[in-house]
């Protein structure tokens, strides 16, 4: 069975992850784990229960803000 999880860098192998998109590929091994820990993004992942160190895709969700005194006129 598909299920959503948090990324776990100790229970998914996020090293065979491959999407196709080196970018993509490459956020998740190097930066999803840390940016998860710092509280900056929240990356959940898509892994067969059978299966479930394998991760099938994944996504991650952040959140900016932007106070609209900081920015000028052209903006």
């Amino acid at each position: 069975m598909l299920e959503e999880q948090l990324l776990d860098p100790l229970r998914h192998d996020r090293k065979t992850f491959t999407s196709g998109v080196a970018e993509l590929d490459e956020y998740l091994h190097r930066f999803a784990a840390q940016q998860s820990k710092k509280g900056i993004t929240v990356v959940r992942v898509l892994v067969d229960t059978d299966m479930p160190k394998t991760i099938l895709g994944y996504y991650s969700l952040s959140a900016a803000q932007i106070d609209a005194i900081q920015m000028d006129e052209r903006i």
